[in-house]
């Protein structure tokens, strides 16, 4: 996968971004802080063409006046490639917004229906809790009708919980409100933050061990099931979690260099299958709660 980043600032402030907020470029100034669609459009020139994913991340993204632009271009130079649009959602609240998106018509040409994905970070079922992450007053309520607007015009919602000590413990509550307001949603993703940028500096406030967040997770994934939503698991390594899950948490998303294994995971017969664990979790938590599977089944 290429990650294409499109903006440097965000209309929220969340607690779990990666980045350091407190940065002065990443402080959201309108008109500033964007890429300019020039230098992403010769950045995706520059990409192979057999290029076959591709994602779209920021900062928020639709704050750039060039999106719609840049992913226009993309599609056009790579007519089958896959291609995922990371938002927190809140600009496509504004229908017209949601509808300009639509009309780009961002199919793929060989007619695959995996064309385009949108994925929109959902953090409780709660207003409260949600704009307490985000740090953004209202955005909990601009997240779900942005969601809603883009499922209703015919698009691949993926719905993103990143787990925090502020939202675990409400994971089952978070998947039926999922169910009841999204049934079309394409899936639920729950990922393990990674402690880096403000989950850093947010760490006695947010930090949460893998064990209590992988608890509220499979606490969720029987209301999501009932539903017929898909859901996966992103960055929980498998020693955690039981078999039946394995499948949806198989693999990684990021770079091996942010990626580590426990000493005793050295013995693992699933280690090839496994996430591995985010060196910056290790670095705040250690490796205490990791155990290998001896045997592959």
């Amino acid at each position: 996968m290429v990650e294409c980043h499109v903006s440097a600032v965000c209309n929220n402030n969340c607690v779990s971004c990666i980045w350091d907020t407190s940065i002065p470029r990443y402080l959201y100034t309108p008109g500033e802080g964007q890429v300019r669609t020039g230098d992403a459009i010769s950045f995706l020139d520059r990409l192979p063409i057999t290029t076959s994913v591709i994602s779209f991340t920021g900062g928020e993204p639709s704050l750039n006046p060039g999106l719609f632009k840049i992913l226009a271009h993309a599609r056009e130079k790579f007519p089958n490639a896959f291609l995922f649009l990371l938002s927190n959602g809140r600009r496509f609240s504004y229908r017209n917004y949601a509808e300009q998106l639509a009309r780009l018509d961002l199919r793929r040409a060989d007619g695959n229906p995996e064309a385009f994905r949108i994925g929109v970070p959902l953090y409780s079922s709660k207003a409260e809790i949600h704009d307490s992450i985000t740090r953004a007053p209202g955005s909990f309520g601009q997240a779900v009708a942005g969601i809603k607007n883009l499922l209703s015009l015919g698009f691949k919602v993926e719905i993103r919980n990143i787990l925090t000590k502020q939202n675990y413990a409400g994971s089952a509550q978070f998947a039926k409100f999922v169910a009841a307001e999204f049934p079309k949603a394409e899936r639920v993703v729950f990922i393990n933050a990674k402690y880096t940028g403000n989950a850093l500096k947010n760490r006695e406030k947010a930090g949460v061990r893998l064990s209590d967040a992988i608890s509220g997770a499979l606490k969720a994934l029987p209301a999501l099931s009932k539903a017929g939503i898909p859901f996966r698991l992103f960055h929980f390594p498998l020693c955690l979690l039981p078999r039946e899950h394995w499948p949806a948490a198989e693999g990684t998303t990021k770079e091996d260099a942010e990626l580590v294994f426990a000493p005793q995971c050295a013995s693992c017969a699933v280690r090839e299958k496994c996430a591995r664990i985010w060196k910056s979790y290790a670095e705040l938590f250690g490796f205490g709660e990791f155990k290998p599977v001896l045997v592959d089944e």
